[in-house]
C-alpha cells in the first residue's frame, strides 16, 4: 500500500529540493535583474532579448534531453548501488553535452540573424538579438556540460555543490550586468551585449568550480571516471533514447512558446515587450518547481533502482503536494500585486496596461505549469519519457494553439492568447495526472 506521507522520505526530499530551489530562486532573481538593467535601454532591447530567449530555449532543450537521461541513468545505479555504473554514466553524459554544444555554436553563431528573424524579429531587434545570441552561443558547449555535471552530483544526493556554484557565478553576473550594460567604472558600454557577456562569464565560473569538485576537490573519484570520457557509443545510445523525449516535451513547449510569442508580436512590440516581462517572471514558478522537480526526478529514479515502487510513488505525491502550496502563493502574489510588480519593469503606460493583464491571466496556470514540471521530471527518473512528451503535443499543440489563434481572432483579443494558455496548461497537467496514475512508468528499469 502506498503512503501518502513518509518522514524520512519528506526529509530526503526537502535536502534536495531546498538548496536547489534557492539556487534557481537567486538565478531567477537574476534574470529579473537583467531584464530590468536592459528594459532601461527601451521596448526593442527588451524585445531582442526576450525573442533570443525563445532560442536558449531550445538550446536548454538539449540540455534537458541529457539531463534527463543522465538522472534517470545515474539515480538508477545509485539505488542499487552501482557506484562504478553511476561514474560511467557521469562521465558519458559529459562528454556528449560537449559534443552536442559544439554543433549548437557551429549552427546559431553564423546564422544568429536568420534565427532571430525566423521567430519574429525586425529591423533593430534582430541587430540586437542576434549579436546577444551569438554571444551566449560561443559557451554553448560549456553550459551544457555544466547542467550534466549539475545533474550528476545531484543524483549522488548532493544538491549543496551545485548550489554553491550556482549562487556564486550569480553573483558575478549580477555584478557585471551593470558595469558592461551601462559602461560603469570605465568599461566600455555595451548595451545589450553587456547582459550576454556578463552571463558567458557567470556560466564559465560555474564550470570551473564544478570541474574543481568532481576532478580535484569534494567529489574526486566519486562522481566521473577520468577514464570514462571517452565517447561510447552505447552510452549515448542508452542517454538518447530517455533523453530523446524529454528533449522532445522541451521541444514542444518551446515551439509552443515560439508560435505564441509570434502571435503576440501581430499585436505590437508594446504587447511582445509585456509578453516577455511576464516570461522572465514566470521563471519565479519555475525556482521551487526545479527544486522540488529535481527531488522528484533523483528520489524516483532511486527507489526505482533499489525496487521499492512503493516508496517512489510517496515522493511523488509528496513533492506534487509541495509544489501545489507553494504555487497557490505566487498565485496569490501575482494577482493582486501585479501593477506593482510590472512597474519595477516598465513606467510606460502601454506596456503597464499589458502586462498587468497578461500576469493576472497567468497567474492561474501557476499551479499547472509547477505540479506538470515536477511530474514530468519525477518521470524522468523512472526513465518513462514518451508518454509524457505525447501529452505535451496533445495539450500544447493540438490544443492550445489553435485555441490561441482562434481566441486571438475574436473581441478577446490579447485576453484570447491569455486564457489560452490558461486552459492549455490545465489540460496537459490532467492528462499527466492520469497517465501517472495507471503505473505503466513502474517497470521502466534503466
Amino acid at each position: 500500500m502506498t503512503s501518502i506521507y513518509d518522514k524520512k522520505i519528506s526529509k530526503q526530499i526537502f535536502s534536495l529540493a531546498f538548496p536547489t530551489w534557492i539556487a534557481f530562486l537567486s538565478k531567477d532573481l537574476l534574470g529579473i535583474a537583467d531584464m530590468l538593467f536592459v528594459s532601461r535601454l527601451g521596448a526593442k532591447s527588451i524585445a531582442a532579448v526576450s525573442l533570443s530567449g525563445i532560442i536558449l530555449g531550445i538550446i536548454f532543450m538539449m540540455g534537458h534531453g541529457i539531463s534527463s537521461g543522465t538522472v534517470a541513468l545515474v539515480s538508477q545505479a545509485v539505488g542499487r548501488k552501482d557506484k562504478e555504473g553511476s561514474k560511467l554514466y557521469a562521465s558519458q553524459s559529459i562528454s556528449l553535452s560537449f559534443i552536442t554544444g559544439l554543433v549548437i555554436s557551429i549552427i546559431c553563431i553564423p546564422f544568429s540573424d536568420h534565427i532571430i528573424s525566423a521567430v519574429g524579429g525586425k529591423g533593430e531587434v534582430i541587430t540586437l538579438g542576434s549579436s546577444y545570441l551569438s554571444i551566449i552561443a560561443l559557451v554553448a558547449p560549456v553550459l551544457l556540460m555544466l547542467v550534466s555535471m549539475e545533474t550528476s552530483i545531484r543524483g549522488n544526493n548532493d544538491a549543496k555543490t551545485p548550489f554553491k556554484s550556482m549562487l556564486i557565478a550569480n553573483v558575478v553576473n549580477i555584478v557585471l550586468d551593470p558595469i558592461l550594460i551601462y559602461g560603469w567604472f570605465g568599461f566600455p558600454e555595451f548595451g545589450v551585449n553587456g547582459s550576454a557577456i556578463a552571463t558567458m562569464i557567470a556560466i564559465i565560473v560555474a564550470f570551473c568550480i564544478l570541474t574543481y569538485s568532481i576532478l580535484i576537490g569534494k567529489h574526486k573519484n566519486n562522481i566521473v571516471n577520468s577514464k570514462e570520457f571517452i565517447p561510447k557509443p552505447l552510452i549515448f545510445k542508452k542517454i538518447f533514447n530517455i533523453g530523446i523525449f524529454s528533449s522532445g516535451k522541451m521541444f514542444i513547449m518551446n515551439i509552443f512558446g515560439l508560435f505564441f510569442m509570434r502571435l503576440v508580436s501581430s499585436f505590437g512590440t508594446v504587447a511582445l515587450a509585456a509578453f516577455g516581462i511576464g516570461l522572465r517572471l514566470r521563471i519565479m514558478i519555475f525556482g521551487p518547481s526545479m527544486g522540488f522537480g529535481v527531488a522528484s526526478s533523483v528520489l524516483t529514479g532511486q527507489f526505482i533502482g533499489a525496487k521499492r515502487p512503493d516508496k517512489a510513488k510517496t515522493a511523488i505525491i509528496q513533492t506534487t503536494f509541495s509544489i501545489i502550496i507553494i504555487c497557490l502563493i505566487f498565485n496569490f502574489l501575482f494577482f493582486f500585486f501585479a501593477r506593482d510588480i510590472i512597474s519595477w519593469f516598465s513606467s510606460e503606460p502601454d506596456i503597464l496596461k499589458a502586462g498587468i493583464t497578461f500576469l493576472r491571466w497567468f497567474s492561474f496556470s501557476f499551479i499547472f505549469l509547477g505540479s506538470s514540471l515536477v511530474l514530468g521530471r519525477a518521470m524522468d527518473g523512472a526513465g518513462y519519457t514518451k508518454m509524457p512528451m505525447i501529452i505535451h503535443a496533445v495539450a500544447l499543440i493540438l490544443i492550445g494553439l489553435p485555441l490561441g489563434y482562434y481566441l486571438a481572432s475574436t473581441t478577446l483579443g490579447l485576453r484570447g492568447i491569455w486564457l489560452s494558455i490558461v486552459i492549455s496548461n490545465a489540460i496537459m497537467t490532467l492528462l499527466l495526472v492520469l497517465d501517472i496514475s495507471r503505473g505503466k512508468w513502474i517497470n521502466r528499469i534503466c
